[in-house]
Parts: structure tokens; C-alpha cells; sequence
């Protein structure tokens, strides 16, 4: 959705050239940080409210077609008609867009408008991940929602207090590294290995828990000098 938007490579630009002063680990995380809160509040300038936009973008355009209606050869109406046209698409891409990072889905097909598609895969998402009835001790089933918070923590802690033992299975024999497979483990990673792992992910993936996607990771991989992805102690910083 963002990089749909002409401004939006430019304010990552922006964001990214802050300085900050540390090891490399932590200035990358501190620019990272910096990007991400830059990118909120673009955001939530920008883009505002998805729906309430396309309501009234919806609403104007329909405005500017009744008066059309009225006054077909006025040529100020069908200028209007046209960019209103124009920007209610355009608001329509942005909500599939939205719509279908919510849901995590791919197109159905390219040019397509498959938002009551993506409605549905947020829904299922929410439903398959909400627990919405338990069935207690008694063969009873409960839909209030303190009581299943109170029976899956009794049920929980009951599950890690009990005594029994549970048998380790035979572990399967276990297979060796030759001497040259070993050395290659400890070859360090090259910047094109890396690149072309980065570069291999789907453009609204997230690789990590940072949020950002693969598509806005492969441009800020081209922004970052050296000495902000060196590494070679073995060891993240906490923030990251």
C-alpha cells in the first residue's frame, strides 16, 4: 500500500539519513527504530482512514455524477467527473492493498478487485485465532469469556504440575559432519548471499519481528553503508 504512494521511497530516504552515534549493531537498530516511527506517522497523515477515505471519495464522486445528470455538457462537471473518477480508484487499490497485508494473502489475480475476498481471509484470520467456546471439566461447553481465560490457566497449570514421567524416545543415530562441510559452516556470509537471500523473499513478507517488509528491507539493504551491517561478534543487540 505505502510504496503505491509517489512520496513514499523518498520519506524512507529521509528517515534513514539521521544520525546516530554507537556500534555498528546499534546505529542499525536505532535507524531502523527512527524508520519505523518516521513511517507511522506518514502514515497516519497520508493514509489517514482507509474506509472513511473511500466513503467519502465514494460520496464525491457520486455527487459529481448527479450533477453531470443535470448538466451533461458542462465542461468544468466533466473535468470534475473525471478526477473524482480517478481518485476513487485510486483509493480503491490503497483499501485492496490494506485489505490484502491484513489478510496475508496473494492476488487472485492482477487488476482484479478481490477486497470481499480479503474481508473474508481477515475474518477467518480473527476466528481461527480467537478461542471462542471450551468444553470444562463436567462435559459442559462455556461461552463466557472468564470463565475459558480461568479454565485454560487452571487447565495450564495442571498440565505443568503433574508428576508423571514421560518416557524419552530413542534418539535416531546421529549423523556427522565431514571436515569439509564443517570449515564450510564457519565461512563468513558474504553481502551477495545476503542480498540474494533478502532479495529471494516475497515483497510483503516480514522477515523479523521489526514489522518491515521484505520490498522496504531491500531498499534500506542499498542505503546502508558498511560499517551499519558489519557483524562479527556473534551476538544481537536486545533492541533488535
Amino acid at each position: 500500500m505505502w510504496d503505491s504512494h509517489p512520496d513514499f521511497w523518498a520519506v524512507v530516504h529521509n528517515a534513514w539519513q539521521k544520525d546516530f552515534h554507537g556500534s555498528p549493531m546499534f546505529i542499525l537498530v536505532k535507524k531502523l527504530q527512527h524508520t519505523k516511527a518516521i513511517l507511522k506517522q506518514w502514515n497516519r497523515c497520508v493514509f489517514g482512514y482507509v474506509q472513511q477515505q473511500l466513503q467519502t471519495g465514494r460520496a464525491t464522486l457520486e455527487a459529481t455524477q448527479n450533477a453531470l445528470l443535470i448538466n451533461p455538457l458542462n465542461p468544468s462537471l466533466i473535468s470534475s467527473k473525471a478526477q473524482a473518477k480517478l481518485a476513487f480508484l485510486d483509493l480503491l487499490r490503497v483499501e485492496e492493498s490494506f485489505l490484502r497485508q491484513k489478510s496475508r494473502q496473494l492476488w487472485l489475480s492482477d487488476c482484479d478487485k478481490n477486497s470481499l475476498f480479503f474481508h473474508s481471509m481477515v475474518k477467518y484470520r480473527i476466528a481461527r485465532n480467537s478461542i471462542r467456546t471450551v468444553q470444562l471439566q463436567d462435559g459442559s461447553f462455556s461461552l463466557n469469556p472468564s470463565t475459558i481465560k480461568s479454565h485454560t490457566v487452571d487447565f495450564f497449570k495442571a498440565l505443568h504440575n503433574t508428576q508423571c514421567t514421560v518416557p524419552i524416545p530413542k534418539s535416531p543415530p546421529m549423523i556427522s559432519l565431514s571436515d569439509s562441510e564443517q570449515v564450510a559452516l564457519c565461512v563468513a556470509v558474504s553481502d551477495d548471499e545476503i542480498k540474494a537471500t533478502l532479495f529471494s523473499l516475497k515483497p510483503l513478507s516480514s522477515p523479523g519481528l521489526d514489522g518491515f517488509s521484505a520490498a522496504i528491507l531491500s531498499f534500506i539493504s542499498g542505503m546502508a553503508g558498511a560499517r551499519e551491517v558489519h557483524f562479527d561478534n556473534g551476538r544481537l543487540r536486545i533492541e533488535a
